[in-house]
């Protein structure tokens, strides 16, 4: 059996987010900064009637950026009742994917890897949403 995965790059990284997380893609969102804010949480952004967390994959994973800090790209993502986005260089077309073809990190271990896979002759972080929202909003724990 298979499961539903949304494949996104950043900073040349391939990231992998269960599908039934995923809400919407959106192109390029204007930032609003928040003062005091972490670097993994670094603003908001207007959606429909609400300003939305924007969380900083490059942050969460330690990536150095390389790029300019616009992304052409936020994916918008639900858990519970928990909304964000995170920005993309690029979002590819959803993939299907065994379970069983994942294995624990080893090439990128992060707190927020759920574990990886090969995907087209490259390795793919899963990305575990629940950890993720649960630790960068307060009011989601």
């Amino acid at each position: 059996m298979s499961d539903a995965f949304l494949p996104l790059i950043l900073e040349e990284r391939l990231f992998l987010f269960e599908a039934r997380h995923v809400r919407e893609i959106l192109g390029m969102v204007a930032m609003t900064p928040v003062p005091h804010a972490s670097l993994r949480l670094p603003g908001v952004f207007a959606h429909g009637h609400r300003a939305l967390p924007l969380l900083d994959l490059c942050a969460l994973f330690e990536l150095e950026p390389t790029k300019a800090p616009t992304r052409l790209r936020t994916v918008i993502l639900r858990l519970d009742q928990e909304t964000v986005g995170t920005p993309a260089d690029e979002v590819l077309e959803i993939v299907r994917l065994s379970r069983d073809g994942f294995h624990a990190p080893h090439l990128w271990p992060s707190p927020y890897s759920r574990g990886e896979v090969q995907l087209a002759g490259r390795t793919a972080t899963l990305v575990d949403v629940e950890r993720l929202i649960g630790d960068c909003l307060p009011t989601a724990s």
